[in-house]
């Protein structure tokens, strides 16, 4: 099992390679705000690995820890992949699943919303205060830069490469 990314949250916004998955037998889980989507690639990942498949998961940029956005079995030419606001998936060639079809939105209604707003309002916030972030160690970069000797730490780096490959002989 390999565990990977295909989105990143960076100072410009979300950065999604999650298009770039694409097998033969490809479907989608579509999702307003994913809700549920990870809940459903826990227990499909699970059966697969059951099953005795290798799968590479590509986790959330949001829980890494534990919320898996797609699945990629190689050896079965396998992709199951979440569409949301974070990566649109195109849905051609892929057998769709509406999860939100599933969702009961009497039941949720205005709840629903309000966190369909507050996610997309946090995610802006988070790019903003990334962007700050960066700008500010941009702006340190500058500070120490012009002092660093590359060329004697290219040197050192040799070095040092040269005395653990002495020591794996």
């Amino acid at each position: 099992m390999r565990k990977l990314f295909s989105e990143a949250i960076t100072p410009e916004g979300l950065v999604s390679y999650a298009s770039g998955l694409n097998y033969n037998n490809k479907f989608v889980l579509k999702s307003e705000i994913s809700t549920g989507a990870g809940a459903v690639q826990e227990i499909v990942y699970k059966k697969i690995v059951d099953k005795g498949y290798d799968v590479e998961l590509f986790y959330s940029p949001f829980d890494p820890e534990n919320e898996i956005r797609h699945i990629v079995v190689p050896e079965a030419k396998l992709c199951i992949l979440t569409s949301d606001f974070m990566s649109f998936i195109e849905e051609k060639d892929a057998e769709l699943i509406d999860i939100d079809e599933y969702m009961e939105q009497k039941t949720f209604g205005a709840d629903f919303l309000k966190s369909k707003l507050l996610i997309i309002t946090l995610f802006q916030r988070a790019v903003k205060k990334i962007s700050i972030a960066k700008k500010l160690h941009d702006d340190l970069e500058k500070c120490y830069i012009p002092c660093i000797d590359f060329q004697l730490m290219e040197q050192k780096r040799k070095e040092i490469l040269n005395e653990i490959e002495q020591f794996a002989q």
